[in-house]
């Protein structure tokens, strides 16, 4: 199953990047701009943090990355990113993902992929999760003239021929919002003729059968992914 965000899997995957000093992980995530927010535990009290090289600074004043050493990383909307360990208490800013209703629509290969002449899909080995096989990079690249958004997208698996259905760890299709807070957080969510955008840490068994569902300025609508 495609996972994203889910607290329990990333804290208990085998050889998981816990091992990885809290400010080398930190540093990555601050790598990405003004994607992530970050919460500090600082004398048993949450602390929201802004990093300015070489350390973050909370309203209670400086602190030393090297003396860091629990955090939660999430993206601008307070859903979780990563965390540094599993904590009693959390800051009531932070949210986790959450299942919803189970979508067992049936889609062909052909619908998944036809725009694939107009957005192309990418995926690397995750800079911020570097020793940890499960997550990857994934880029997405408009290829086309036109300026368009991503309405909804999945991970797909094959359940029958030539049927794909939807395999994501909330039973349904990401939006629109997700999009957004995964890959670029652009206030009006367009990805321009000739932009990349990417998601950093995704997660899942494997980097195949991700597909998107993109609206151009103009009005079309069509499907782009990599389906095996």
């Amino acid at each position: 199953m495609f996972n994203k965000l889910l607290r329990v899997v990333s804290l208990f995957i085998p050889g998981s990047s816990r091992s990885e000093p809290p400010e080398q992980k930190i540093l990555k995530f601050t790598e990405y701009e003004n994607r992530f927010r970050y919460f500090l535990l600082i004398d048993k009290s949450w602390r929201e943090g802004v990093f300015s090289t070489p350390d973050f600074f909370t309203k209670a004043g400086h602190q030393k990355i090297t003396d860091l050493k629990h955090f939660i990383v999430t993206y601008r909307d307070g859903q979780i990113a990563y965390e540094s360990a599993e904590f009693e208490n959390y800051p009531k800013e932070i949210s986790w993902m959450t299942e919803g209703r189970t979508n067992d629509e049936c889609f062909t290969k052909e619908e998944l992929t036809s725009g694939n002449h107009l957005f192309q899909i990418n995926f690397s080995k995750s800079v911020i999760m570097s020793d940890d096989p499960a997550y990857y990079e994934t880029k997405i690249t408009n290829l086309s003239t036109e300026r368009a958004k991503v309405i909804k997208f999945a991970g797909f698996k094959k359940t029958a021929v030539n049927c794909y259905e939807i395999n994501n760890s909330t039973g349904d299709f990401f939006n629109a919002i997700d999009f957004n807070n995964w890959y670029m957080d652009k206030p009006d969510f367009w990805i321009h003729p000739g932009d990349t955008v990417s998601d950093p840490i995704n997660y899942g068994g494997e980097r195949n059968n991700w597909a998107y569902q993109v609206k151009t300025e103009s009005g079309e609508t069509f499907w782009f992914g990599n389906i095996r």
